[in-house]
């Protein structure tokens, strides 16, 4: 991972293990990871930091006062704890949902608010730093700058590239222009910053309108927030139900995520029967049969007694309303089915690894963490979640 870092963010990787030693720790937390942040000063993520008031001074001292110092120095290699592995991996993520081909300090803070119940998410919460807004801003200001992951051009490439200079390299072409030399949509700061926020909150599920809302929501500058803002819109009481939005029965929906609601799989002694009645594999459905009709042969005997049909019923050959016709995987037409299988038996494995791992009854809760790294994620000896 750490030959897809810039400069920049291993030299707070080093910054990290060096106020680790400097405070007699054993380990490289996530309070750690954020010193070094604040000590890279030519990175982004110190910019964004020092914007919201956040001193390397300051949060130095705060550390010692929530986790204190070493007994010994300590020397040879200091470990990671599991949640600062978890920072670095989310960084990592960010990068890649942003499609950035380098890990940046901009990436690793990114990947530090995503983490919680570490020192460093302690500290922020005490401090009333708004996490969203903050990470608007990180991207916001990522898209003002040089863009060295990708190559294309910043907010302060834009002059040189209309004067048809460009910084970024072989890939990089004039604002407004794709490679192929068409015409693209201009966007706003606020808008990329926007969109950035929404492809980051989303993660791996896809982009909704929900995260796009919230992400806009997150800059108190933007043009959208103010017009809201002046209509009376409690900002914080929106951010909250957004971040509670559930997607159901919307069109922000996925298709497949609706079709499985109208999905179940009834079991027989000698057959998994899967019905569907989601509207859309009805009118697919329709249509295949209706093509099927005149143009199918009578089943062979095989097929009867492979349970293709059963013998003495009709085969839906045009006789039958749609509704009843079979389709045999043994027709010529029906070789896609063997994806159908395919997809069918992962699903059926995951849903008994499911089942199985399911606990039957809640577990009773364990010590509550003190303020030090010990017994908590942030401690190196605990295994990784």
């Amino acid at each position: 991972m750490f030959e897809r870092f810039t400069s920049a963010a291993r030299q707070v990787v080093v910054l990290a293990q060096e106020e680790s030693r400097g405070l007699d720790h054993n380990y490289i937390g996530t309070e750690h990871l954020l010193l070094g942040l604040l000590a890279e000063t030519d990175g982004i993520a110190a910019q964004a930091l020092t914007e919201i008031d956040l001193t390397l001074e300051m949060t130095r001292s705060r550390v010692v006062a929530a986790v204190g110092r070493g007994k010994n120095p300590v020397k040879g290699h200091i470990p990671f704890t599991p949640r600062a592995k978890k920072v670095l991996e989310k960084g990592l993520r960010e990068a890649v949902s942003l499609r950035h081909n380098r890990i940046g300090t901009e990436h690793l803070l990114l990947g530090l608010l995503a983490v919680t119940g570490g020192v460093s998410a302690r500290l922020l919460a005490e401090w009333n730093v708004d996490l969203d807004q903050l990470r608007t801003r990180i991207l916001a200001l990522a898209a003002e700058v040089p863009d060295r992951a990708t190559g294309r051009p910043g907010a302060g490439d834009r002059r040189h590239a209309r004067r048809g200079g460009f910084a970024g390299g072989a890939d990089t072409v004039p604002l407004g222009l794709s490679a192929g030399g068409e015409r693209t949509p201009r966007r706003t700061s606020a808008a990329d910053a926007g969109i950035a926020g929404a492809q980051s909150l989303a993660g791996a599920d896809p982009v909704g309108s929900h995260h796009l809302l919230l992400a806009l929501l997150a800059d108190p500058d933007s043009a959208a927030t103010r017009t809201l803002t002046g209509l009376g819109l409690d900002l914080a009481a929106a951010r909250d139900a957004l971040r509670q939005t559930d997607p159901g029965g919307t069109s922000d929906e996925l298709p497949e995520v609706t079709g499985r609601r109208g999905m179940s799989l009834r079991l027989t002694g000698s057959a998994v029967v899967v019905e569907a009645t989601d509207r859309r594999l009805l009118e697919l459905a329709r249509l295949a049969f209706t093509a099927l009709t005149g143009r199918r042969t009578p089943p062979t005997s095989a097929d009867v007694t492979s349970g293709g049909t059963t013998p003495g019923t009709d085969t839906g050959h045009g006789d039958l309303p749609v509704a009843d016709q079979l389709l045999s995987g043994r027709d010529e037409l029906a070789e896609s089915l063997s994806a159908v299988w395919s997809v069918l038996e992962a699903s059926l494995e995951d849903i008994r690894a499911r089942a199985a791992g399911a606990p039957t009854r809640p577990t009773a809760p364990g010590p509550t963490p003190g303020p030090g790294p010990g017994g908590t994620q942030d401690d190196p000896r605990q295994p990784e979640a």
